[in-house]
């Protein structure tokens, strides 16, 4: 057997540069007296573990012109990986109308700078013209260079509209870690951070297309709500898009409060009127043809989730100086021609992620954590009663999806649950 010593002691070489020869003495526990077949068996499936291939797809859409995308896949082999970084296969994700406001403000609001137009980092793509729309979901650690997170782990967080993403895991902790990659032009670190879901204690497996869905939507509609109630004491707040997630999950906060001053009322589409009047979340919902029968001499806040300039000039018109104020949140009805002009109007973006960190600041995260249970809790009780799931699998059927959220025509009473 001597013969043979030489060549295992190179690719022990070999493999020591990939952490495997560790692996290979002690699960395999190789002898000098161990068979060369047995040797080489062992050898090759080693080898194979340690050069293990991953197709990457990723959906990558046209900045200029959403309704472009096309496909990119390369093959991705575990040991391009550096220290400290993660291959995560992305499970399952939500999609909704948030997604398109990703893409409607990706280059205002930063979003296409979370996951550009590439993979590996030699390869040259351009991500100037395109990007990748970031979405919510969970994901399982599939390629590991980093010693206290192993492969088979799971996690929720942001991820691209692709099966696969490369992170850099820092700030390693029991609950997750954050992701300092350097391709990634983030605009604010909740976006960054991964939750590991055996330590998350919102974490629910039987629920999770409705964290994916909801947890991060909920989190807006729950700041905005609190930043509503201690802004206004009087007159009506208005929603545009009021039968989208996130308007939803708002109204049902605003619905909860004890003690409010002002009323809240649903604009919609006649085809979402019924559903959105059915949540009982609003204390009163207008198609948007029917403007005229609001309450012209009571002061006015849009909360608008739509940015359709059209809207805006319509309730100048019918409210005038009533018309105090306009919060933009999202953008669903991205392809408006007429935008709302943030000069011309007492408008402000609400940037959902600044508003969370003021409000930890002000509460201490027990008590807020607590706070967003609890609405948390309320509005899924109710919400469970008329929101069902639907599936969409493989890029055919997402692009599909893709295509829907464009053009706003997304069922508002599902739950997505998607996947490559």
């Amino acid at each position: 057997m001597s013969s043979t010593e030489p060549g295992l002691q190179a690719d022990f070489i070999f493999f020591s540069n990939i952490h495997i020869a560790d692996y290979l003495l002690s699960e395999f526990e190789i002898r000098k007296d161990t068979s060369f077949c047995t040797s080489l068996w062992i050898l090759i499936q080693i080898r194979t573990i340690s050069m293990a291939l991953h197709t990457v797809t990723q959906i990558h859409i046209q900045k200029s012109d959403l309704h472009e995308t096309k496909i990119y896949q390369e093959s991705f082999n575990d040991i391009d990986l550096e220290t400290g970084q993660l291959l995560l296969r992305v499970v399952r994700f939500g999609f909704s109308a948030n997604n398109v406001t990703y893409a409607a403000l990706g280059d205002k609001m930063g979003y296409w700078g979370f996951f550009p137009a590439k993979f590996a980092a030699d390869v040259v793509l351009d991500d100037q013209q395109f990007g990748i729309l970031p979405v919510w979901g969970f994901a399982e650690v599939v390629a590991s260079k980093h010693s206290d997170i192993k492969i088979g782990k799971r996690v929720y967080g942001y991820l691209p509209f692709a099966s696969h993403v490369i992170v850099t895991a820092d700030s390693v902790k029991k609950t997750g870690f954050v992701d300092v990659n350097p391709s990634r032009k983030s605009i604010h670190k909740v976006y960054d951070q991964y939750l590991f879901v055996d330590n998350d204690l919102a974490y629910d497996a039987s629920r999770e297309v409705w964290q994916m869905n909801f947890r991060p939507l909920f989190m807006t509609s729950f700041v905005l709500g609190m930043h509503v109630r201690d802004n206004c004491n009087e007159g009506q707040v208005l929603m545009s898009s009021a039968a989208s997630k996130t308007a939803l999950g708002a109204a049902s906060y605003l619905r909860s409060l004890k003690h409010r001053e002002f009323k809240v009322i649903g604009l919609t589409s006649p085809s979402n009127l019924s559903f959105v009047e059915d949540t009982g979340f609003y204390d009163n919902v207008l198609s948007y043809h029917a403007l005229p029968e609001l309450d012209a001499n009571s002061t006015t806040w849009l909360l608008d989730f739509a940015a359709n300039g059209n809207l805006h000039d319509q309730l100048h018109a019918h409210l005038s100086t009533n018309f105090i104020k306009t919060s933009l949140i999202g953008a669903t009805d991205w392809s408006a021609e007429n935008k709302p002009s943030m000069k011309t109007l007492n408008s402000s973006v609400f940037f959902a992620p600044s508003e969370v960190q003021q409000r930890l600041s002000v509460m201490g995260q027990a008590d807020f954590m607590h706070a967003y249970a609890t609405a948390w809790k309320n509005f899924a009780r109710i919400a469970g009663s008329f929101m069902s799931e639907n599936q969409f699998e493989g890029i055919e059927q997402l692009l599909e999806l893709y295509d829907k959220a464009l053009e706003n025509k997304l069922d508002t009473t599902t739950l997505v649950d998607a996947s490559f």
